[in-house]
């Protein structure tokens, strides 16, 4: 994503100055001279053109087979237009200066945008998983085990039933991601 968001004569109305500034972290790493779109990082460890779908499938099938530290989201509840939910994970002791970074992401789980220039011009696409805040909510101890409660402000386009958690654990600097879990979040009325 563009920090401008705009692309092609339109505006990303899903762009962000943050997620493009991340971005560029990642172009950092792995050694290239500039970011693009589009553009899939997995498991912090690998990158290619994200509509490769052969290295898309590949990546994948890698990051699935090699061992994840669990994650546990529960205790989930909205409460005027506030997200409590509470996580969880343990890792062996952690030893040196780097210990692994918590962070969780609120995404839409469905999401439009009607294209009116570019290559697109005049189409509405539909997106899934569409990141709208990340948030940094702690660093693993040396002991290993995390456990926080956390509480989240929902901004008026993040609305229950329409919206996941996700939360992973990463190496710092963008490192490798060492675990992640996902939960939907449902509308307020079915939660207890």
């Amino acid at each position: 994503m563009l920090t401008t968001g705009i692309r092609d004569g339109w505006r990303d109305p899903y762009s962000s100055a943050f997620f493009t500034q991340r971005q560029r972290t990642y172009a950092a790493r792995f050694g290239l001279d500039d970011v693009y779109t589009p553009q899939m990082v997995v498991d912090g460890r690998t990158q290619f053109v994200g509509n490769d779908s052969r290295q898309a499938r590949n990546a994948i099938e890698v990051s699935v087979s090699a061992p994840k530290i669990p994650i546990d989201i529960s205790n989930l509840a909205v409460e005027h237009r506030s997200l409590k939910f509470r996580i969880e994970t343990q890792v062996s002791p952690v030893a040196g200066p780097k210990y692994p970074e918590v962070f969780v992401v609120l995404a839409y789980e469905r999401a439009t945008s009607q294209v009116s220039a570019g290559e697109n011009s005049g189409h509405l696409l539909t997106h899934v998983s569409v990141a709208r805040e990340l948030t940094r909510i702690g660093v693993i101890p040396q002991t290993g085990i995390f456990s926080k409660q956390v509480q989240l402000k929902l901004s008026e386009d993040l609305r229950p039933g329409n919206i996941r958690i996700i939360t992973y654990l990463q190496e710092p600097g963008q490192g490798a991601v060492l675990g992640a879990a996902m939960q939907h979040v449902p509308e307020a009325s079915t939660l207890k």
